[in-house]
């Protein structure tokens, strides 16, 4: 037979193999990417409402979409300046983020469509020389944030995630979770 000493070491010896085997084996779905980015948005949306109110300044939240694609690439944070009067991007990491797992979108503002940019026509434009520059959701310092309805459809098609926000702040409903 065996002792047990050598039956432990291949409990460790196989144990540390399905360790390593493990994160190449669970692999995200483009649902859960979905959930995971809607998530940090969210949390951001939190932040940037706290900030406004805080700071006593306005914040605006802006997304963009790949040409060729309805898919977000992601959303640019802006604050206003009141000195230039215009909207300046907020820089670094907590300024921008990415919506993965996205296969479909709808924006709706004020319960109006509002058509998300591609990429290249958002970069061209100047922030606060027209409507169209500027960011589709604004934070107010009062605490309110513009009327918003966001929904993403997973590149799987299955259920949507859907980011609100308005007087009450802003929530996110889930495939299956009852909310909506």
């Amino acid at each position: 037979g065996y002792t047990l000493l050598e039956l432990l070491l291949v409990v460790v010896v196989v144990g540390i193999i399905a360790g390593l085997a493990m994160p190449v084996l669970v692999r995200k779905d483009d649902a859960g990417l979905l959930k995971q980015s809607a998530q940090a948005l969210l949390a951001g949306m939190d932040w940037q409402e706290d900030e406004a109110v805080l700071t006593a300044s306005q914040r605006g939240l802006r997304f963009f979409r790949r040409p060729g694609e309805d898919a977000v690439v992601g959303y640019q944070w802006y604050t206003w300046s009141r000195f230039q009067g215009v909207w300046q991007p907020i820089a670094g990491t907590v300024g921008s983020g990415t919506l993965q797992g996205v296969a479909q979108l709808a924006l709706r503002v004020d319960e109006r469509e509002v058509e998300v940019p591609l990429l290249e026509q958002a970069a061209e434009g100047s922030m606060g020389s027209g409507e169209q520059d500027e960011p589709q959701v604004i934070f107010y310092s009062s605490g309110e944030i513009s009327e918003f309805e966001l929904t993403l459809v997973p590149s799987g098609g299955a259920g949507a995630t859907v980011l609100r926000g308005g007087f009450a702040g802003t929530e996110l409903s889930e495939p299956g979770d009852g909310a909506g």
